[in-house]
């Protein structure tokens, strides 16, 4: 749909290239959908912050201030395309994923640090390895919330988490 503005009544056909696996949906301020496929992680909606894994300036605006990506997109890294995905999250512009290999990435608005890059308010527009502090090279589970925390699960069951610690929520 090329509208921000159009309630749609009836259900239409996301258009994606392969077989979808998981979709997320951030309903914020601006709204953000990404969904699994095929490994590859495909986002579409506002882009608020780089939240969908490209630079905002490359999308139309779509109302107060936003920009808004109309059709799917592939989460870009520095050296391509975010691939060998296995799991993915969103929240409040921002996203994660887990490859195949146990790395969490991350990309968006970097409010409250939920990108885990030890800094805050550093947006990155391409997504990148979580890396350092406790989180361990490997981990089997990823969750993120729908404001700005993302939790780890390594496969001997500990917990890490990281971004906002609004009423104590990452322990």
């Amino acid at each position: 749909l090329d509208d921000a503005t159009v309630e749609v009544i009836k259900p239409v056909k996301v258009s994606l290239p392969a077989s979808v696996e998981q979709v997320e949906v951030d309903e914020d301020v601006y709204s953000q959908s990404c969904a699994l496929a095929g490994g590859n992680v495909w986002c579409w909606g506002a882009n608020d912050g780089g939240g969908l894994g490209h630079d905002p300036a490359e999308d139309s605006p779509c109302g107060a201030g936003a920009a808004c990506a109309y059709l799917p997109r592939r989460v870009e890294t520095a050296t391509g395309f975010l691939a060998n995905i296995v799991q993915i999250g969103v929240g409040r512009g921002f996203g994660c994923a887990l490859d195949n290999q146990g790395a969490v990435w991350c990309w968006g608005n970097d409010v409250w640090g939920i990108l885990g890059k030890g800094t805050a308010n550093v947006p990155r527009f391409k997504a990148d390895k979580v890396t350092g502090g406790a989180l361990p090279a490997k981990v089997s589970q990823l969750v993120t919330d729908r404001g700005n925390s993302a939790f780890a699960i390594d496969a001997n069951g500990a917990v890490y988490a990281w971004g906002r610690n609004n009423y104590a929520t990452l322990g």
